[in-house]
Protein backbone atom coordinates (compact mmCIF):
# COMPACT_ATOMS: atom_id res chain seq x y z
CA UNK A 1 0.00 0.00 0.00
CA UNK A 2 1.62 3.53 -0.95
CA UNK A 3 1.44 5.74 2.01
CA UNK A 4 -0.42 9.38 1.43
CA UNK A 5 1.36 12.41 2.15
CA UNK A 6 -0.73 15.43 3.50
CA UNK A 7 0.29 18.05 0.84
CA UNK A 8 -1.38 20.81 3.25
CA UNK A 9 0.85 19.88 6.20
CA UNK A 10 3.80 19.59 4.17
CA UNK A 11 3.36 23.12 2.43
CA UNK A 12 2.60 24.34 6.03
CA UNK A 13 5.93 22.96 7.44
CA UNK A 14 7.89 24.68 4.34
CA UNK A 15 6.35 27.93 5.20
CA UNK A 16 7.29 27.79 8.38
CA UNK A 17 10.76 26.80 7.84
CA UNK A 18 11.56 29.64 4.89
CA UNK A 19 9.34 32.50 7.14
CA UNK A 20 11.90 31.43 9.75
CA UNK A 21 15.00 31.62 8.02
CA UNK A 22 14.27 35.20 6.30
CA UNK A 23 13.22 36.86 9.69
CA UNK A 24 16.05 34.92 12.20
CA UNK A 25 17.13 38.18 12.97
CA UNK A 26 13.60 39.80 13.93
CA UNK A 27 14.06 39.07 17.69
CA UNK A 28 17.38 40.37 17.66
CA UNK A 29 16.04 43.57 15.80
CA UNK A 30 13.08 43.69 18.18
CA UNK A 31 15.66 43.36 21.61
CA UNK A 32 18.21 45.73 20.23
CA UNK A 33 15.58 48.58 19.22
CA UNK A 34 14.26 48.50 23.23
CA UNK A 35 17.91 48.43 24.31
CA UNK A 36 18.75 51.42 21.75
CA UNK A 37 15.37 53.55 23.35
CA UNK A 38 16.67 52.49 26.79
CA UNK A 39 19.75 53.97 26.35
CA UNK A 40 18.60 57.41 24.80
CA UNK A 41 15.77 57.76 27.51
CA UNK A 42 17.99 57.35 30.36
CA UNK A 43 20.78 58.98 28.81
CA UNK A 44 20.24 62.46 30.72
CA UNK A 45 20.05 60.44 34.64
CA UNK A 46 22.52 57.78 34.15
CA UNK A 47 24.28 57.11 30.83
CA UNK A 48 25.59 60.44 30.28
CA UNK A 49 25.27 61.89 33.59
CA UNK A 50 26.25 65.40 33.31
CA UNK A 51 27.68 65.20 30.06
CA UNK A 52 24.45 66.10 28.32
CA UNK A 53 22.72 69.39 28.34
CA UNK A 54 18.53 68.67 27.92
CA UNK A 55 15.67 71.39 27.98
CA UNK A 56 12.77 69.69 29.24
CA UNK A 57 9.67 70.94 29.51
CA UNK A 58 9.00 73.99 32.52
CA UNK A 59 6.36 72.06 34.08
CA UNK A 60 8.68 69.18 34.65
CA UNK A 61 11.76 71.26 34.63
CA UNK A 62 12.19 70.31 38.47
CA UNK A 63 11.60 66.70 37.99
CA UNK A 64 14.27 66.28 35.32
CA UNK A 65 16.56 68.44 37.40
CA UNK A 66 16.21 66.18 39.86
CA UNK A 67 16.79 62.88 38.10
CA UNK A 68 19.59 64.49 36.03
CA UNK A 69 21.62 66.39 38.72
CA UNK A 70 23.99 65.43 41.99
CA UNK A 71 25.56 62.23 42.65
CA UNK A 72 23.37 59.09 42.00
CA UNK A 73 23.44 56.52 45.40
CA UNK A 74 24.82 53.17 44.65
CA UNK A 75 20.96 51.64 44.96
CA UNK A 76 20.22 53.32 41.57
CA UNK A 77 23.42 52.65 40.46
CA UNK A 78 23.03 48.94 40.88
CA UNK A 79 19.09 49.05 39.72
CA UNK A 80 20.30 51.11 36.39
CA UNK A 81 23.06 48.89 35.52
CA UNK A 82 21.15 45.34 36.49
CA UNK A 83 18.08 46.62 34.45
CA UNK A 84 20.52 47.70 31.50
CA UNK A 85 21.98 44.08 31.89
CA UNK A 86 18.95 42.75 31.38
CA UNK A 87 18.57 44.14 28.10
CA UNK A 88 21.87 43.59 26.74
CA UNK A 89 21.76 40.19 27.70
CA UNK A 90 18.17 39.29 26.11
CA UNK A 91 19.82 41.23 23.20
CA UNK A 92 22.63 38.96 23.04
CA UNK A 93 20.70 35.95 23.62
CA UNK A 94 18.50 36.59 20.35
CA UNK A 95 21.64 36.98 18.46
CA UNK A 96 23.18 33.92 19.33
CA UNK A 97 20.31 31.87 18.80
CA UNK A 98 19.87 33.72 15.07
CA UNK A 99 23.47 32.77 14.83
CA UNK A 100 23.11 29.53 15.58
CA UNK A 101 25.46 29.87 18.53
CA UNK A 102 22.52 27.73 21.12
CA UNK A 103 25.27 26.09 22.97
CA UNK A 104 26.79 29.67 23.64
CA UNK A 105 23.01 31.40 24.75
CA UNK A 106 22.38 28.19 26.78
CA UNK A 107 25.48 29.08 29.13
CA UNK A 108 24.43 32.33 28.99
CA UNK A 109 21.56 32.17 30.18
CA UNK A 110 22.61 30.74 33.83
CA UNK A 111 23.83 34.44 33.96
CA UNK A 112 20.42 35.74 32.92
CA UNK A 113 18.77 33.83 35.89
CA UNK A 114 21.30 35.44 38.01
CA UNK A 115 20.25 38.80 36.63
CA UNK A 116 16.98 38.23 36.80
CA UNK A 117 16.75 37.12 40.43
CA UNK A 118 19.18 40.65 41.46
CA UNK A 119 16.39 42.89 39.53
CA UNK A 120 13.60 41.92 41.94
CA UNK A 121 14.72 42.67 45.54
CA UNK A 122 17.20 46.11 44.01
CA UNK A 123 13.57 47.20 42.31
CA UNK A 124 12.00 46.71 45.54
CA UNK A 125 14.23 49.19 47.21
CA UNK A 126 14.05 51.49 44.57
CA UNK A 127 10.18 51.62 45.05
CA UNK A 128 10.35 52.23 48.23
CA UNK A 129 13.09 55.15 48.44
CA UNK A 130 11.66 56.90 45.47
CA UNK A 131 8.99 57.97 48.17
CA UNK A 132 11.29 60.14 50.10
CA UNK A 133 13.18 61.18 46.68
CA UNK A 134 10.38 62.11 44.61
CA UNK A 135 7.26 62.95 46.86
CA UNK A 136 8.99 66.25 47.32
CA UNK A 137 8.86 67.09 43.62
CA UNK A 138 5.32 66.19 43.67
CA UNK A 139 4.13 68.26 46.67
CA UNK A 140 5.60 71.36 44.61
CA UNK A 141 3.93 70.99 41.41
CA UNK A 142 0.59 69.90 42.92
CA UNK A 143 -1.77 69.81 46.29
CA UNK A 144 -0.23 67.38 49.13
CA UNK A 145 -3.37 65.39 48.65
CA UNK A 146 -3.02 64.96 44.32
CA UNK A 147 0.61 64.42 45.26
CA UNK A 148 -0.10 61.26 47.62
CA UNK A 149 -2.16 59.90 44.87
CA UNK A 150 0.62 60.47 42.80
CA UNK A 151 3.08 58.27 44.23
CA UNK A 152 0.57 56.19 45.02
CA UNK A 153 -0.13 55.68 41.50
CA UNK A 154 3.60 55.36 40.43
CA UNK A 155 4.10 52.59 42.96
CA UNK A 156 1.01 50.67 42.45
CA UNK A 157 2.26 50.55 38.66
CA UNK A 158 5.48 49.82 39.74
CA UNK A 159 5.09 46.96 42.03
CA UNK A 160 2.32 45.03 39.38
CA UNK A 161 5.02 45.78 36.34
CA UNK A 162 7.75 43.65 38.77
CA UNK A 163 4.61 40.91 39.52
CA UNK A 164 4.30 40.63 35.69
CA UNK A 165 8.04 40.40 34.51
CA UNK A 166 8.95 38.03 37.28
CA UNK A 167 5.59 36.12 35.78
CA UNK A 168 6.89 36.32 32.59
CA UNK A 169 10.55 35.38 33.54
CA UNK A 170 9.12 32.55 35.27
CA UNK A 171 7.25 31.13 32.21
CA UNK A 172 10.32 31.58 29.88
CA UNK A 173 12.88 29.77 32.08
CA UNK A 174 10.23 26.88 32.27
CA UNK A 175 9.47 26.51 28.67
CA UNK A 176 13.30 27.34 27.82
CA UNK A 177 13.83 23.57 26.36
CA UNK A 178 10.65 22.05 25.38
CA UNK A 179 8.75 25.55 24.11
CA UNK A 180 11.09 27.71 22.74
CA UNK A 181 8.08 29.42 20.89
CA UNK A 182 6.69 30.42 24.23
CA UNK A 183 10.22 30.67 25.57
CA UNK A 184 11.60 33.61 23.31
CA UNK A 185 8.22 35.25 23.68
CA UNK A 186 8.02 35.92 27.09
CA UNK A 187 11.47 37.34 26.88
CA UNK A 188 10.59 39.48 24.89
CA UNK A 189 7.14 40.46 27.09
CA UNK A 190 9.59 40.57 30.36
CA UNK A 191 11.03 43.54 28.23
CA UNK A 192 8.26 45.17 27.82
CA UNK A 193 7.11 44.91 31.60
CA UNK A 194 9.59 47.28 33.03
CA UNK A 195 9.83 49.34 30.23
CA UNK A 196 7.56 52.02 31.84
CA UNK A 197 10.51 53.94 33.38
CA UNK A 198 12.45 54.24 30.11
CA UNK A 199 9.18 55.89 28.04
CA UNK A 200 8.21 58.21 30.59
CA UNK A 201 11.48 59.82 30.61
CA UNK A 202 11.29 60.55 27.23
CA UNK A 203 8.17 62.74 28.96
CA UNK A 204 10.48 64.69 31.51
CA UNK A 205 13.08 64.98 29.66
CA UNK A 206 12.76 65.54 25.87
CA UNK A 207 8.46 65.79 26.15
CA UNK A 208 7.26 63.33 24.13
CA UNK A 209 4.74 61.80 25.74
CA UNK A 210 3.44 58.46 24.35
CA UNK A 211 -0.07 57.24 24.12
CA UNK A 212 -1.20 55.21 26.80
CA UNK A 213 -1.24 51.28 26.13
CA UNK A 214 2.09 52.78 23.79
CA UNK A 215 4.08 49.30 24.69
CA UNK A 216 1.23 46.06 24.35
CA UNK A 217 0.15 47.83 21.10
CA UNK A 218 4.38 48.13 19.58
CA UNK A 219 4.39 44.64 21.69
CA UNK A 220 1.52 42.75 19.87
CA UNK A 221 2.21 44.24 16.34
CA UNK A 222 5.40 43.41 15.94
CA UNK A 223 4.87 39.37 17.73
CA UNK A 224 2.11 39.30 15.38
CA UNK A 225 4.39 40.48 12.37
CA UNK A 226 6.76 37.70 13.09
CA UNK A 227 3.79 34.88 13.66
CA UNK A 228 1.99 35.71 10.45
CA UNK A 229 5.38 35.58 8.37
CA UNK A 230 6.50 32.12 10.50
CA UNK A 231 3.10 30.82 11.28
CA UNK A 232 0.65 32.18 9.19
CA UNK A 233 -1.45 32.26 12.70
CA UNK A 234 -1.39 34.44 15.77
CA UNK A 235 0.51 31.93 18.27
CA UNK A 236 -1.68 32.29 21.37
CA UNK A 237 1.74 32.88 23.21
CA UNK A 238 1.25 36.05 21.56
CA UNK A 239 -2.22 36.80 22.63
CA UNK A 240 -1.10 36.11 26.37
CA UNK A 241 1.99 38.17 26.44
CA UNK A 242 0.99 41.30 24.58
CA UNK A 243 -3.19 41.00 25.75
CA UNK A 244 -3.68 39.17 29.03
CA UNK A 245 -0.74 40.21 30.65
CA UNK A 246 -0.91 43.98 30.42
CA UNK A 247 -4.57 43.94 31.65
CA UNK A 248 -3.35 41.79 34.62
CA UNK A 249 -0.84 44.57 35.17
CA UNK A 250 -3.63 47.26 35.35
CA UNK A 251 -5.62 45.24 37.20
CA UNK A 252 -3.35 44.53 40.11
CA UNK A 253 -2.41 48.21 39.74
CA UNK A 254 -5.77 49.58 40.33
CA UNK A 255 -6.55 47.22 43.00
CA UNK A 256 -3.15 48.42 44.99
CA UNK A 257 -4.48 51.75 44.24
CA UNK A 258 -8.27 51.37 45.84
CA UNK A 259 -7.06 49.04 48.26
CA UNK A 260 -5.03 51.53 49.93
CA UNK A 261 -2.34 49.17 49.88
CA UNK A 262 0.35 51.88 47.36
CA UNK A 263 -0.91 54.61 50.02
CA UNK A 264 0.28 52.48 53.15
CA UNK A 265 3.74 52.50 50.86
CA UNK A 266 3.61 56.20 50.48
CA UNK A 267 2.30 56.98 54.34
CA UNK A 268 5.21 54.57 55.55
CA UNK A 269 8.38 55.56 53.40
CA UNK A 270 7.76 59.67 53.42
Amino acid sequence: MIPTVNTDQVVSHTARVAGGRRLRWFFPVFSGVLLAVLVVGFAPSFFLRGHITITPPSRLAALAQRLASGDLPLYLIAHGVALTAWYVLVFAQTCLVAAGRTDLHRRLGIAGIGVAILIVPISALVIARGVPRLLPIEAAMRTPVAARQAMSGLIASDVAALVVFCVLVGVALRTRHHRRDIHKRCMIASCFAIYGPALSRFEIFYGLRPPFFTLPAVLLLGLAVYDIATLRRIHRSTFWTAVVAPVVWFCFMETLIFSGAAGAVVDTFR
